[in-house]
């Protein structure tokens, strides 16, 4: 998971591999790492903060509706 959240390798750096470099922003460990490189570090490159901060938003919707439809599901069983 460390691995493929990018918290040890910066997507921007992974550009030697473009597959691995789409292959991993469809997991929520890469926008948080992103966001506390971005917040903690200047120098390194890192994604911008908009595409941080729609990564997340959308993560969080997500996951909160897919909580929300299963909660109901097995409460209503």
């Amino acid at each position: 998971m460390i691995m493929f959240g990018c918290a040890l390798l910066s997507v921007g750096l992974a550009k030697v591999v473009p597959v691995f470099q789409k292959l991993v922003l469809v997991t929520p460990l890469v926008y948080a790492s992103e966001g506390f490189r971005s917040a903690l570090t200047v120098a390194i490159t890192h994604m911008p903060l908009p595409l941080i901060f729609t990564g997340l938003g959308g993560f969080r919707v997500l996951f909160t509706w897919l909580g929300l439809r299963r909660f109901e599901r097995r409460a209503v069983d």
